[in-house]
């Protein structure tokens, strides 16, 4: 799920480590559903404060920022796949 932390473990040594971040994925339950919809409207709105692994999740249209547009697409996918 997004915030989950991945790392390169080779002979015992770590050689990497990432944070996993799926679009859309913004209330961290690993698929995009009506509660990332409802999040990412909260933030838009300036109702609720995002952590890093959040933000980069919500940007789902890559610009760098949180904008209409992430919150219009996450809003049309959530409407047509009938989210929830």
């Amino acid at each position: 799920t997004t915030g989950a932390t991945v790392s390169l473990v080779v002979d015992g040594t770590t050689i990497d480590t990432a944070t996993v971040c799926i679009a859309g994925d913004i209330n961290c339950n690993g698929i995009l559903d009506v509660g990332d919809y409802i999040v990412v409207r909260r933030a838009y709105f300036g109702n609720f404060k995002l952590g890093e692994p959040q933000k980069m999740a919500a940007d789902v249209s890559g610009n760098g920022e949180i904008d209409s547009m992430d919150y219009v697409l996450i809003k049309r996918y959530c409407g047509t796949m009938r989210c929830g």
